[in-house]
């Protein structure tokens, strides 16, 4: 049984443990381990308003504790990188598309978020290419 894959550190953020960063660069050489810098910093006041709203939500127990108590408590986890390469048009909807960041939860904020959004990831990459390596893990669980 495959329980899943998932892609942990995706666009500047870290997996709901904060075990995994992205590591990243802007395709320039910049050398900057996380482009994202500026979703982070444009992101802040939505992330808090997201918990406020109590939309946030993280499990009781870890996800190899639950597989070690079932039926599937035999568990392999294979993990390799994958490297993204997104315009900004894309990373902007990307970041759009997290529960902190959407539009409903940015409501009237959503204008003034796009623009320092998009001035800070231009500012990092005026070539309006972003390429980042994110580690990809899938999880196999099966009885013993």
């Amino acid at each position: 049984m495959v329980v899943g894959s998932r892609r942990r550190g995706d666009v500047g953020t870290d997996d709901q443990t904060g075990r995994a960063k992205e590591r990243a660069s802007s395709g320039q050489g910049s050398g900057r381990d996380d482009i994202i810098s500026a979703v982070a910093e444009a992101s802040a006041t939505s992330r808090t308003a997201s918990r406020e709203l109590g939309t946030g939500w993280a499990p009781a127990e870890g996800r190899d504790d639950a597989l070690a108590r079932s039926a599937f408590s035999r568990i392999e986890t294979i993990t390799w990188d994958q490297t993204f390469t997104r315009t900004l048009d894309e990373l902007v909807g990307l970041q759009y598309s997290f529960s902190y960041s959407s539009p409903a939860v940015l409501g009237t904020r959503q204008a003034a978020f796009d623009e320092l959004l998009r001035r800070e990831l231009t500012e990092f990459s005026p070539n309006g290419i972003f390429e980042n390596t994110v580690p990809i893990q899938a999880v196999i669980a099966t009885r013993p």
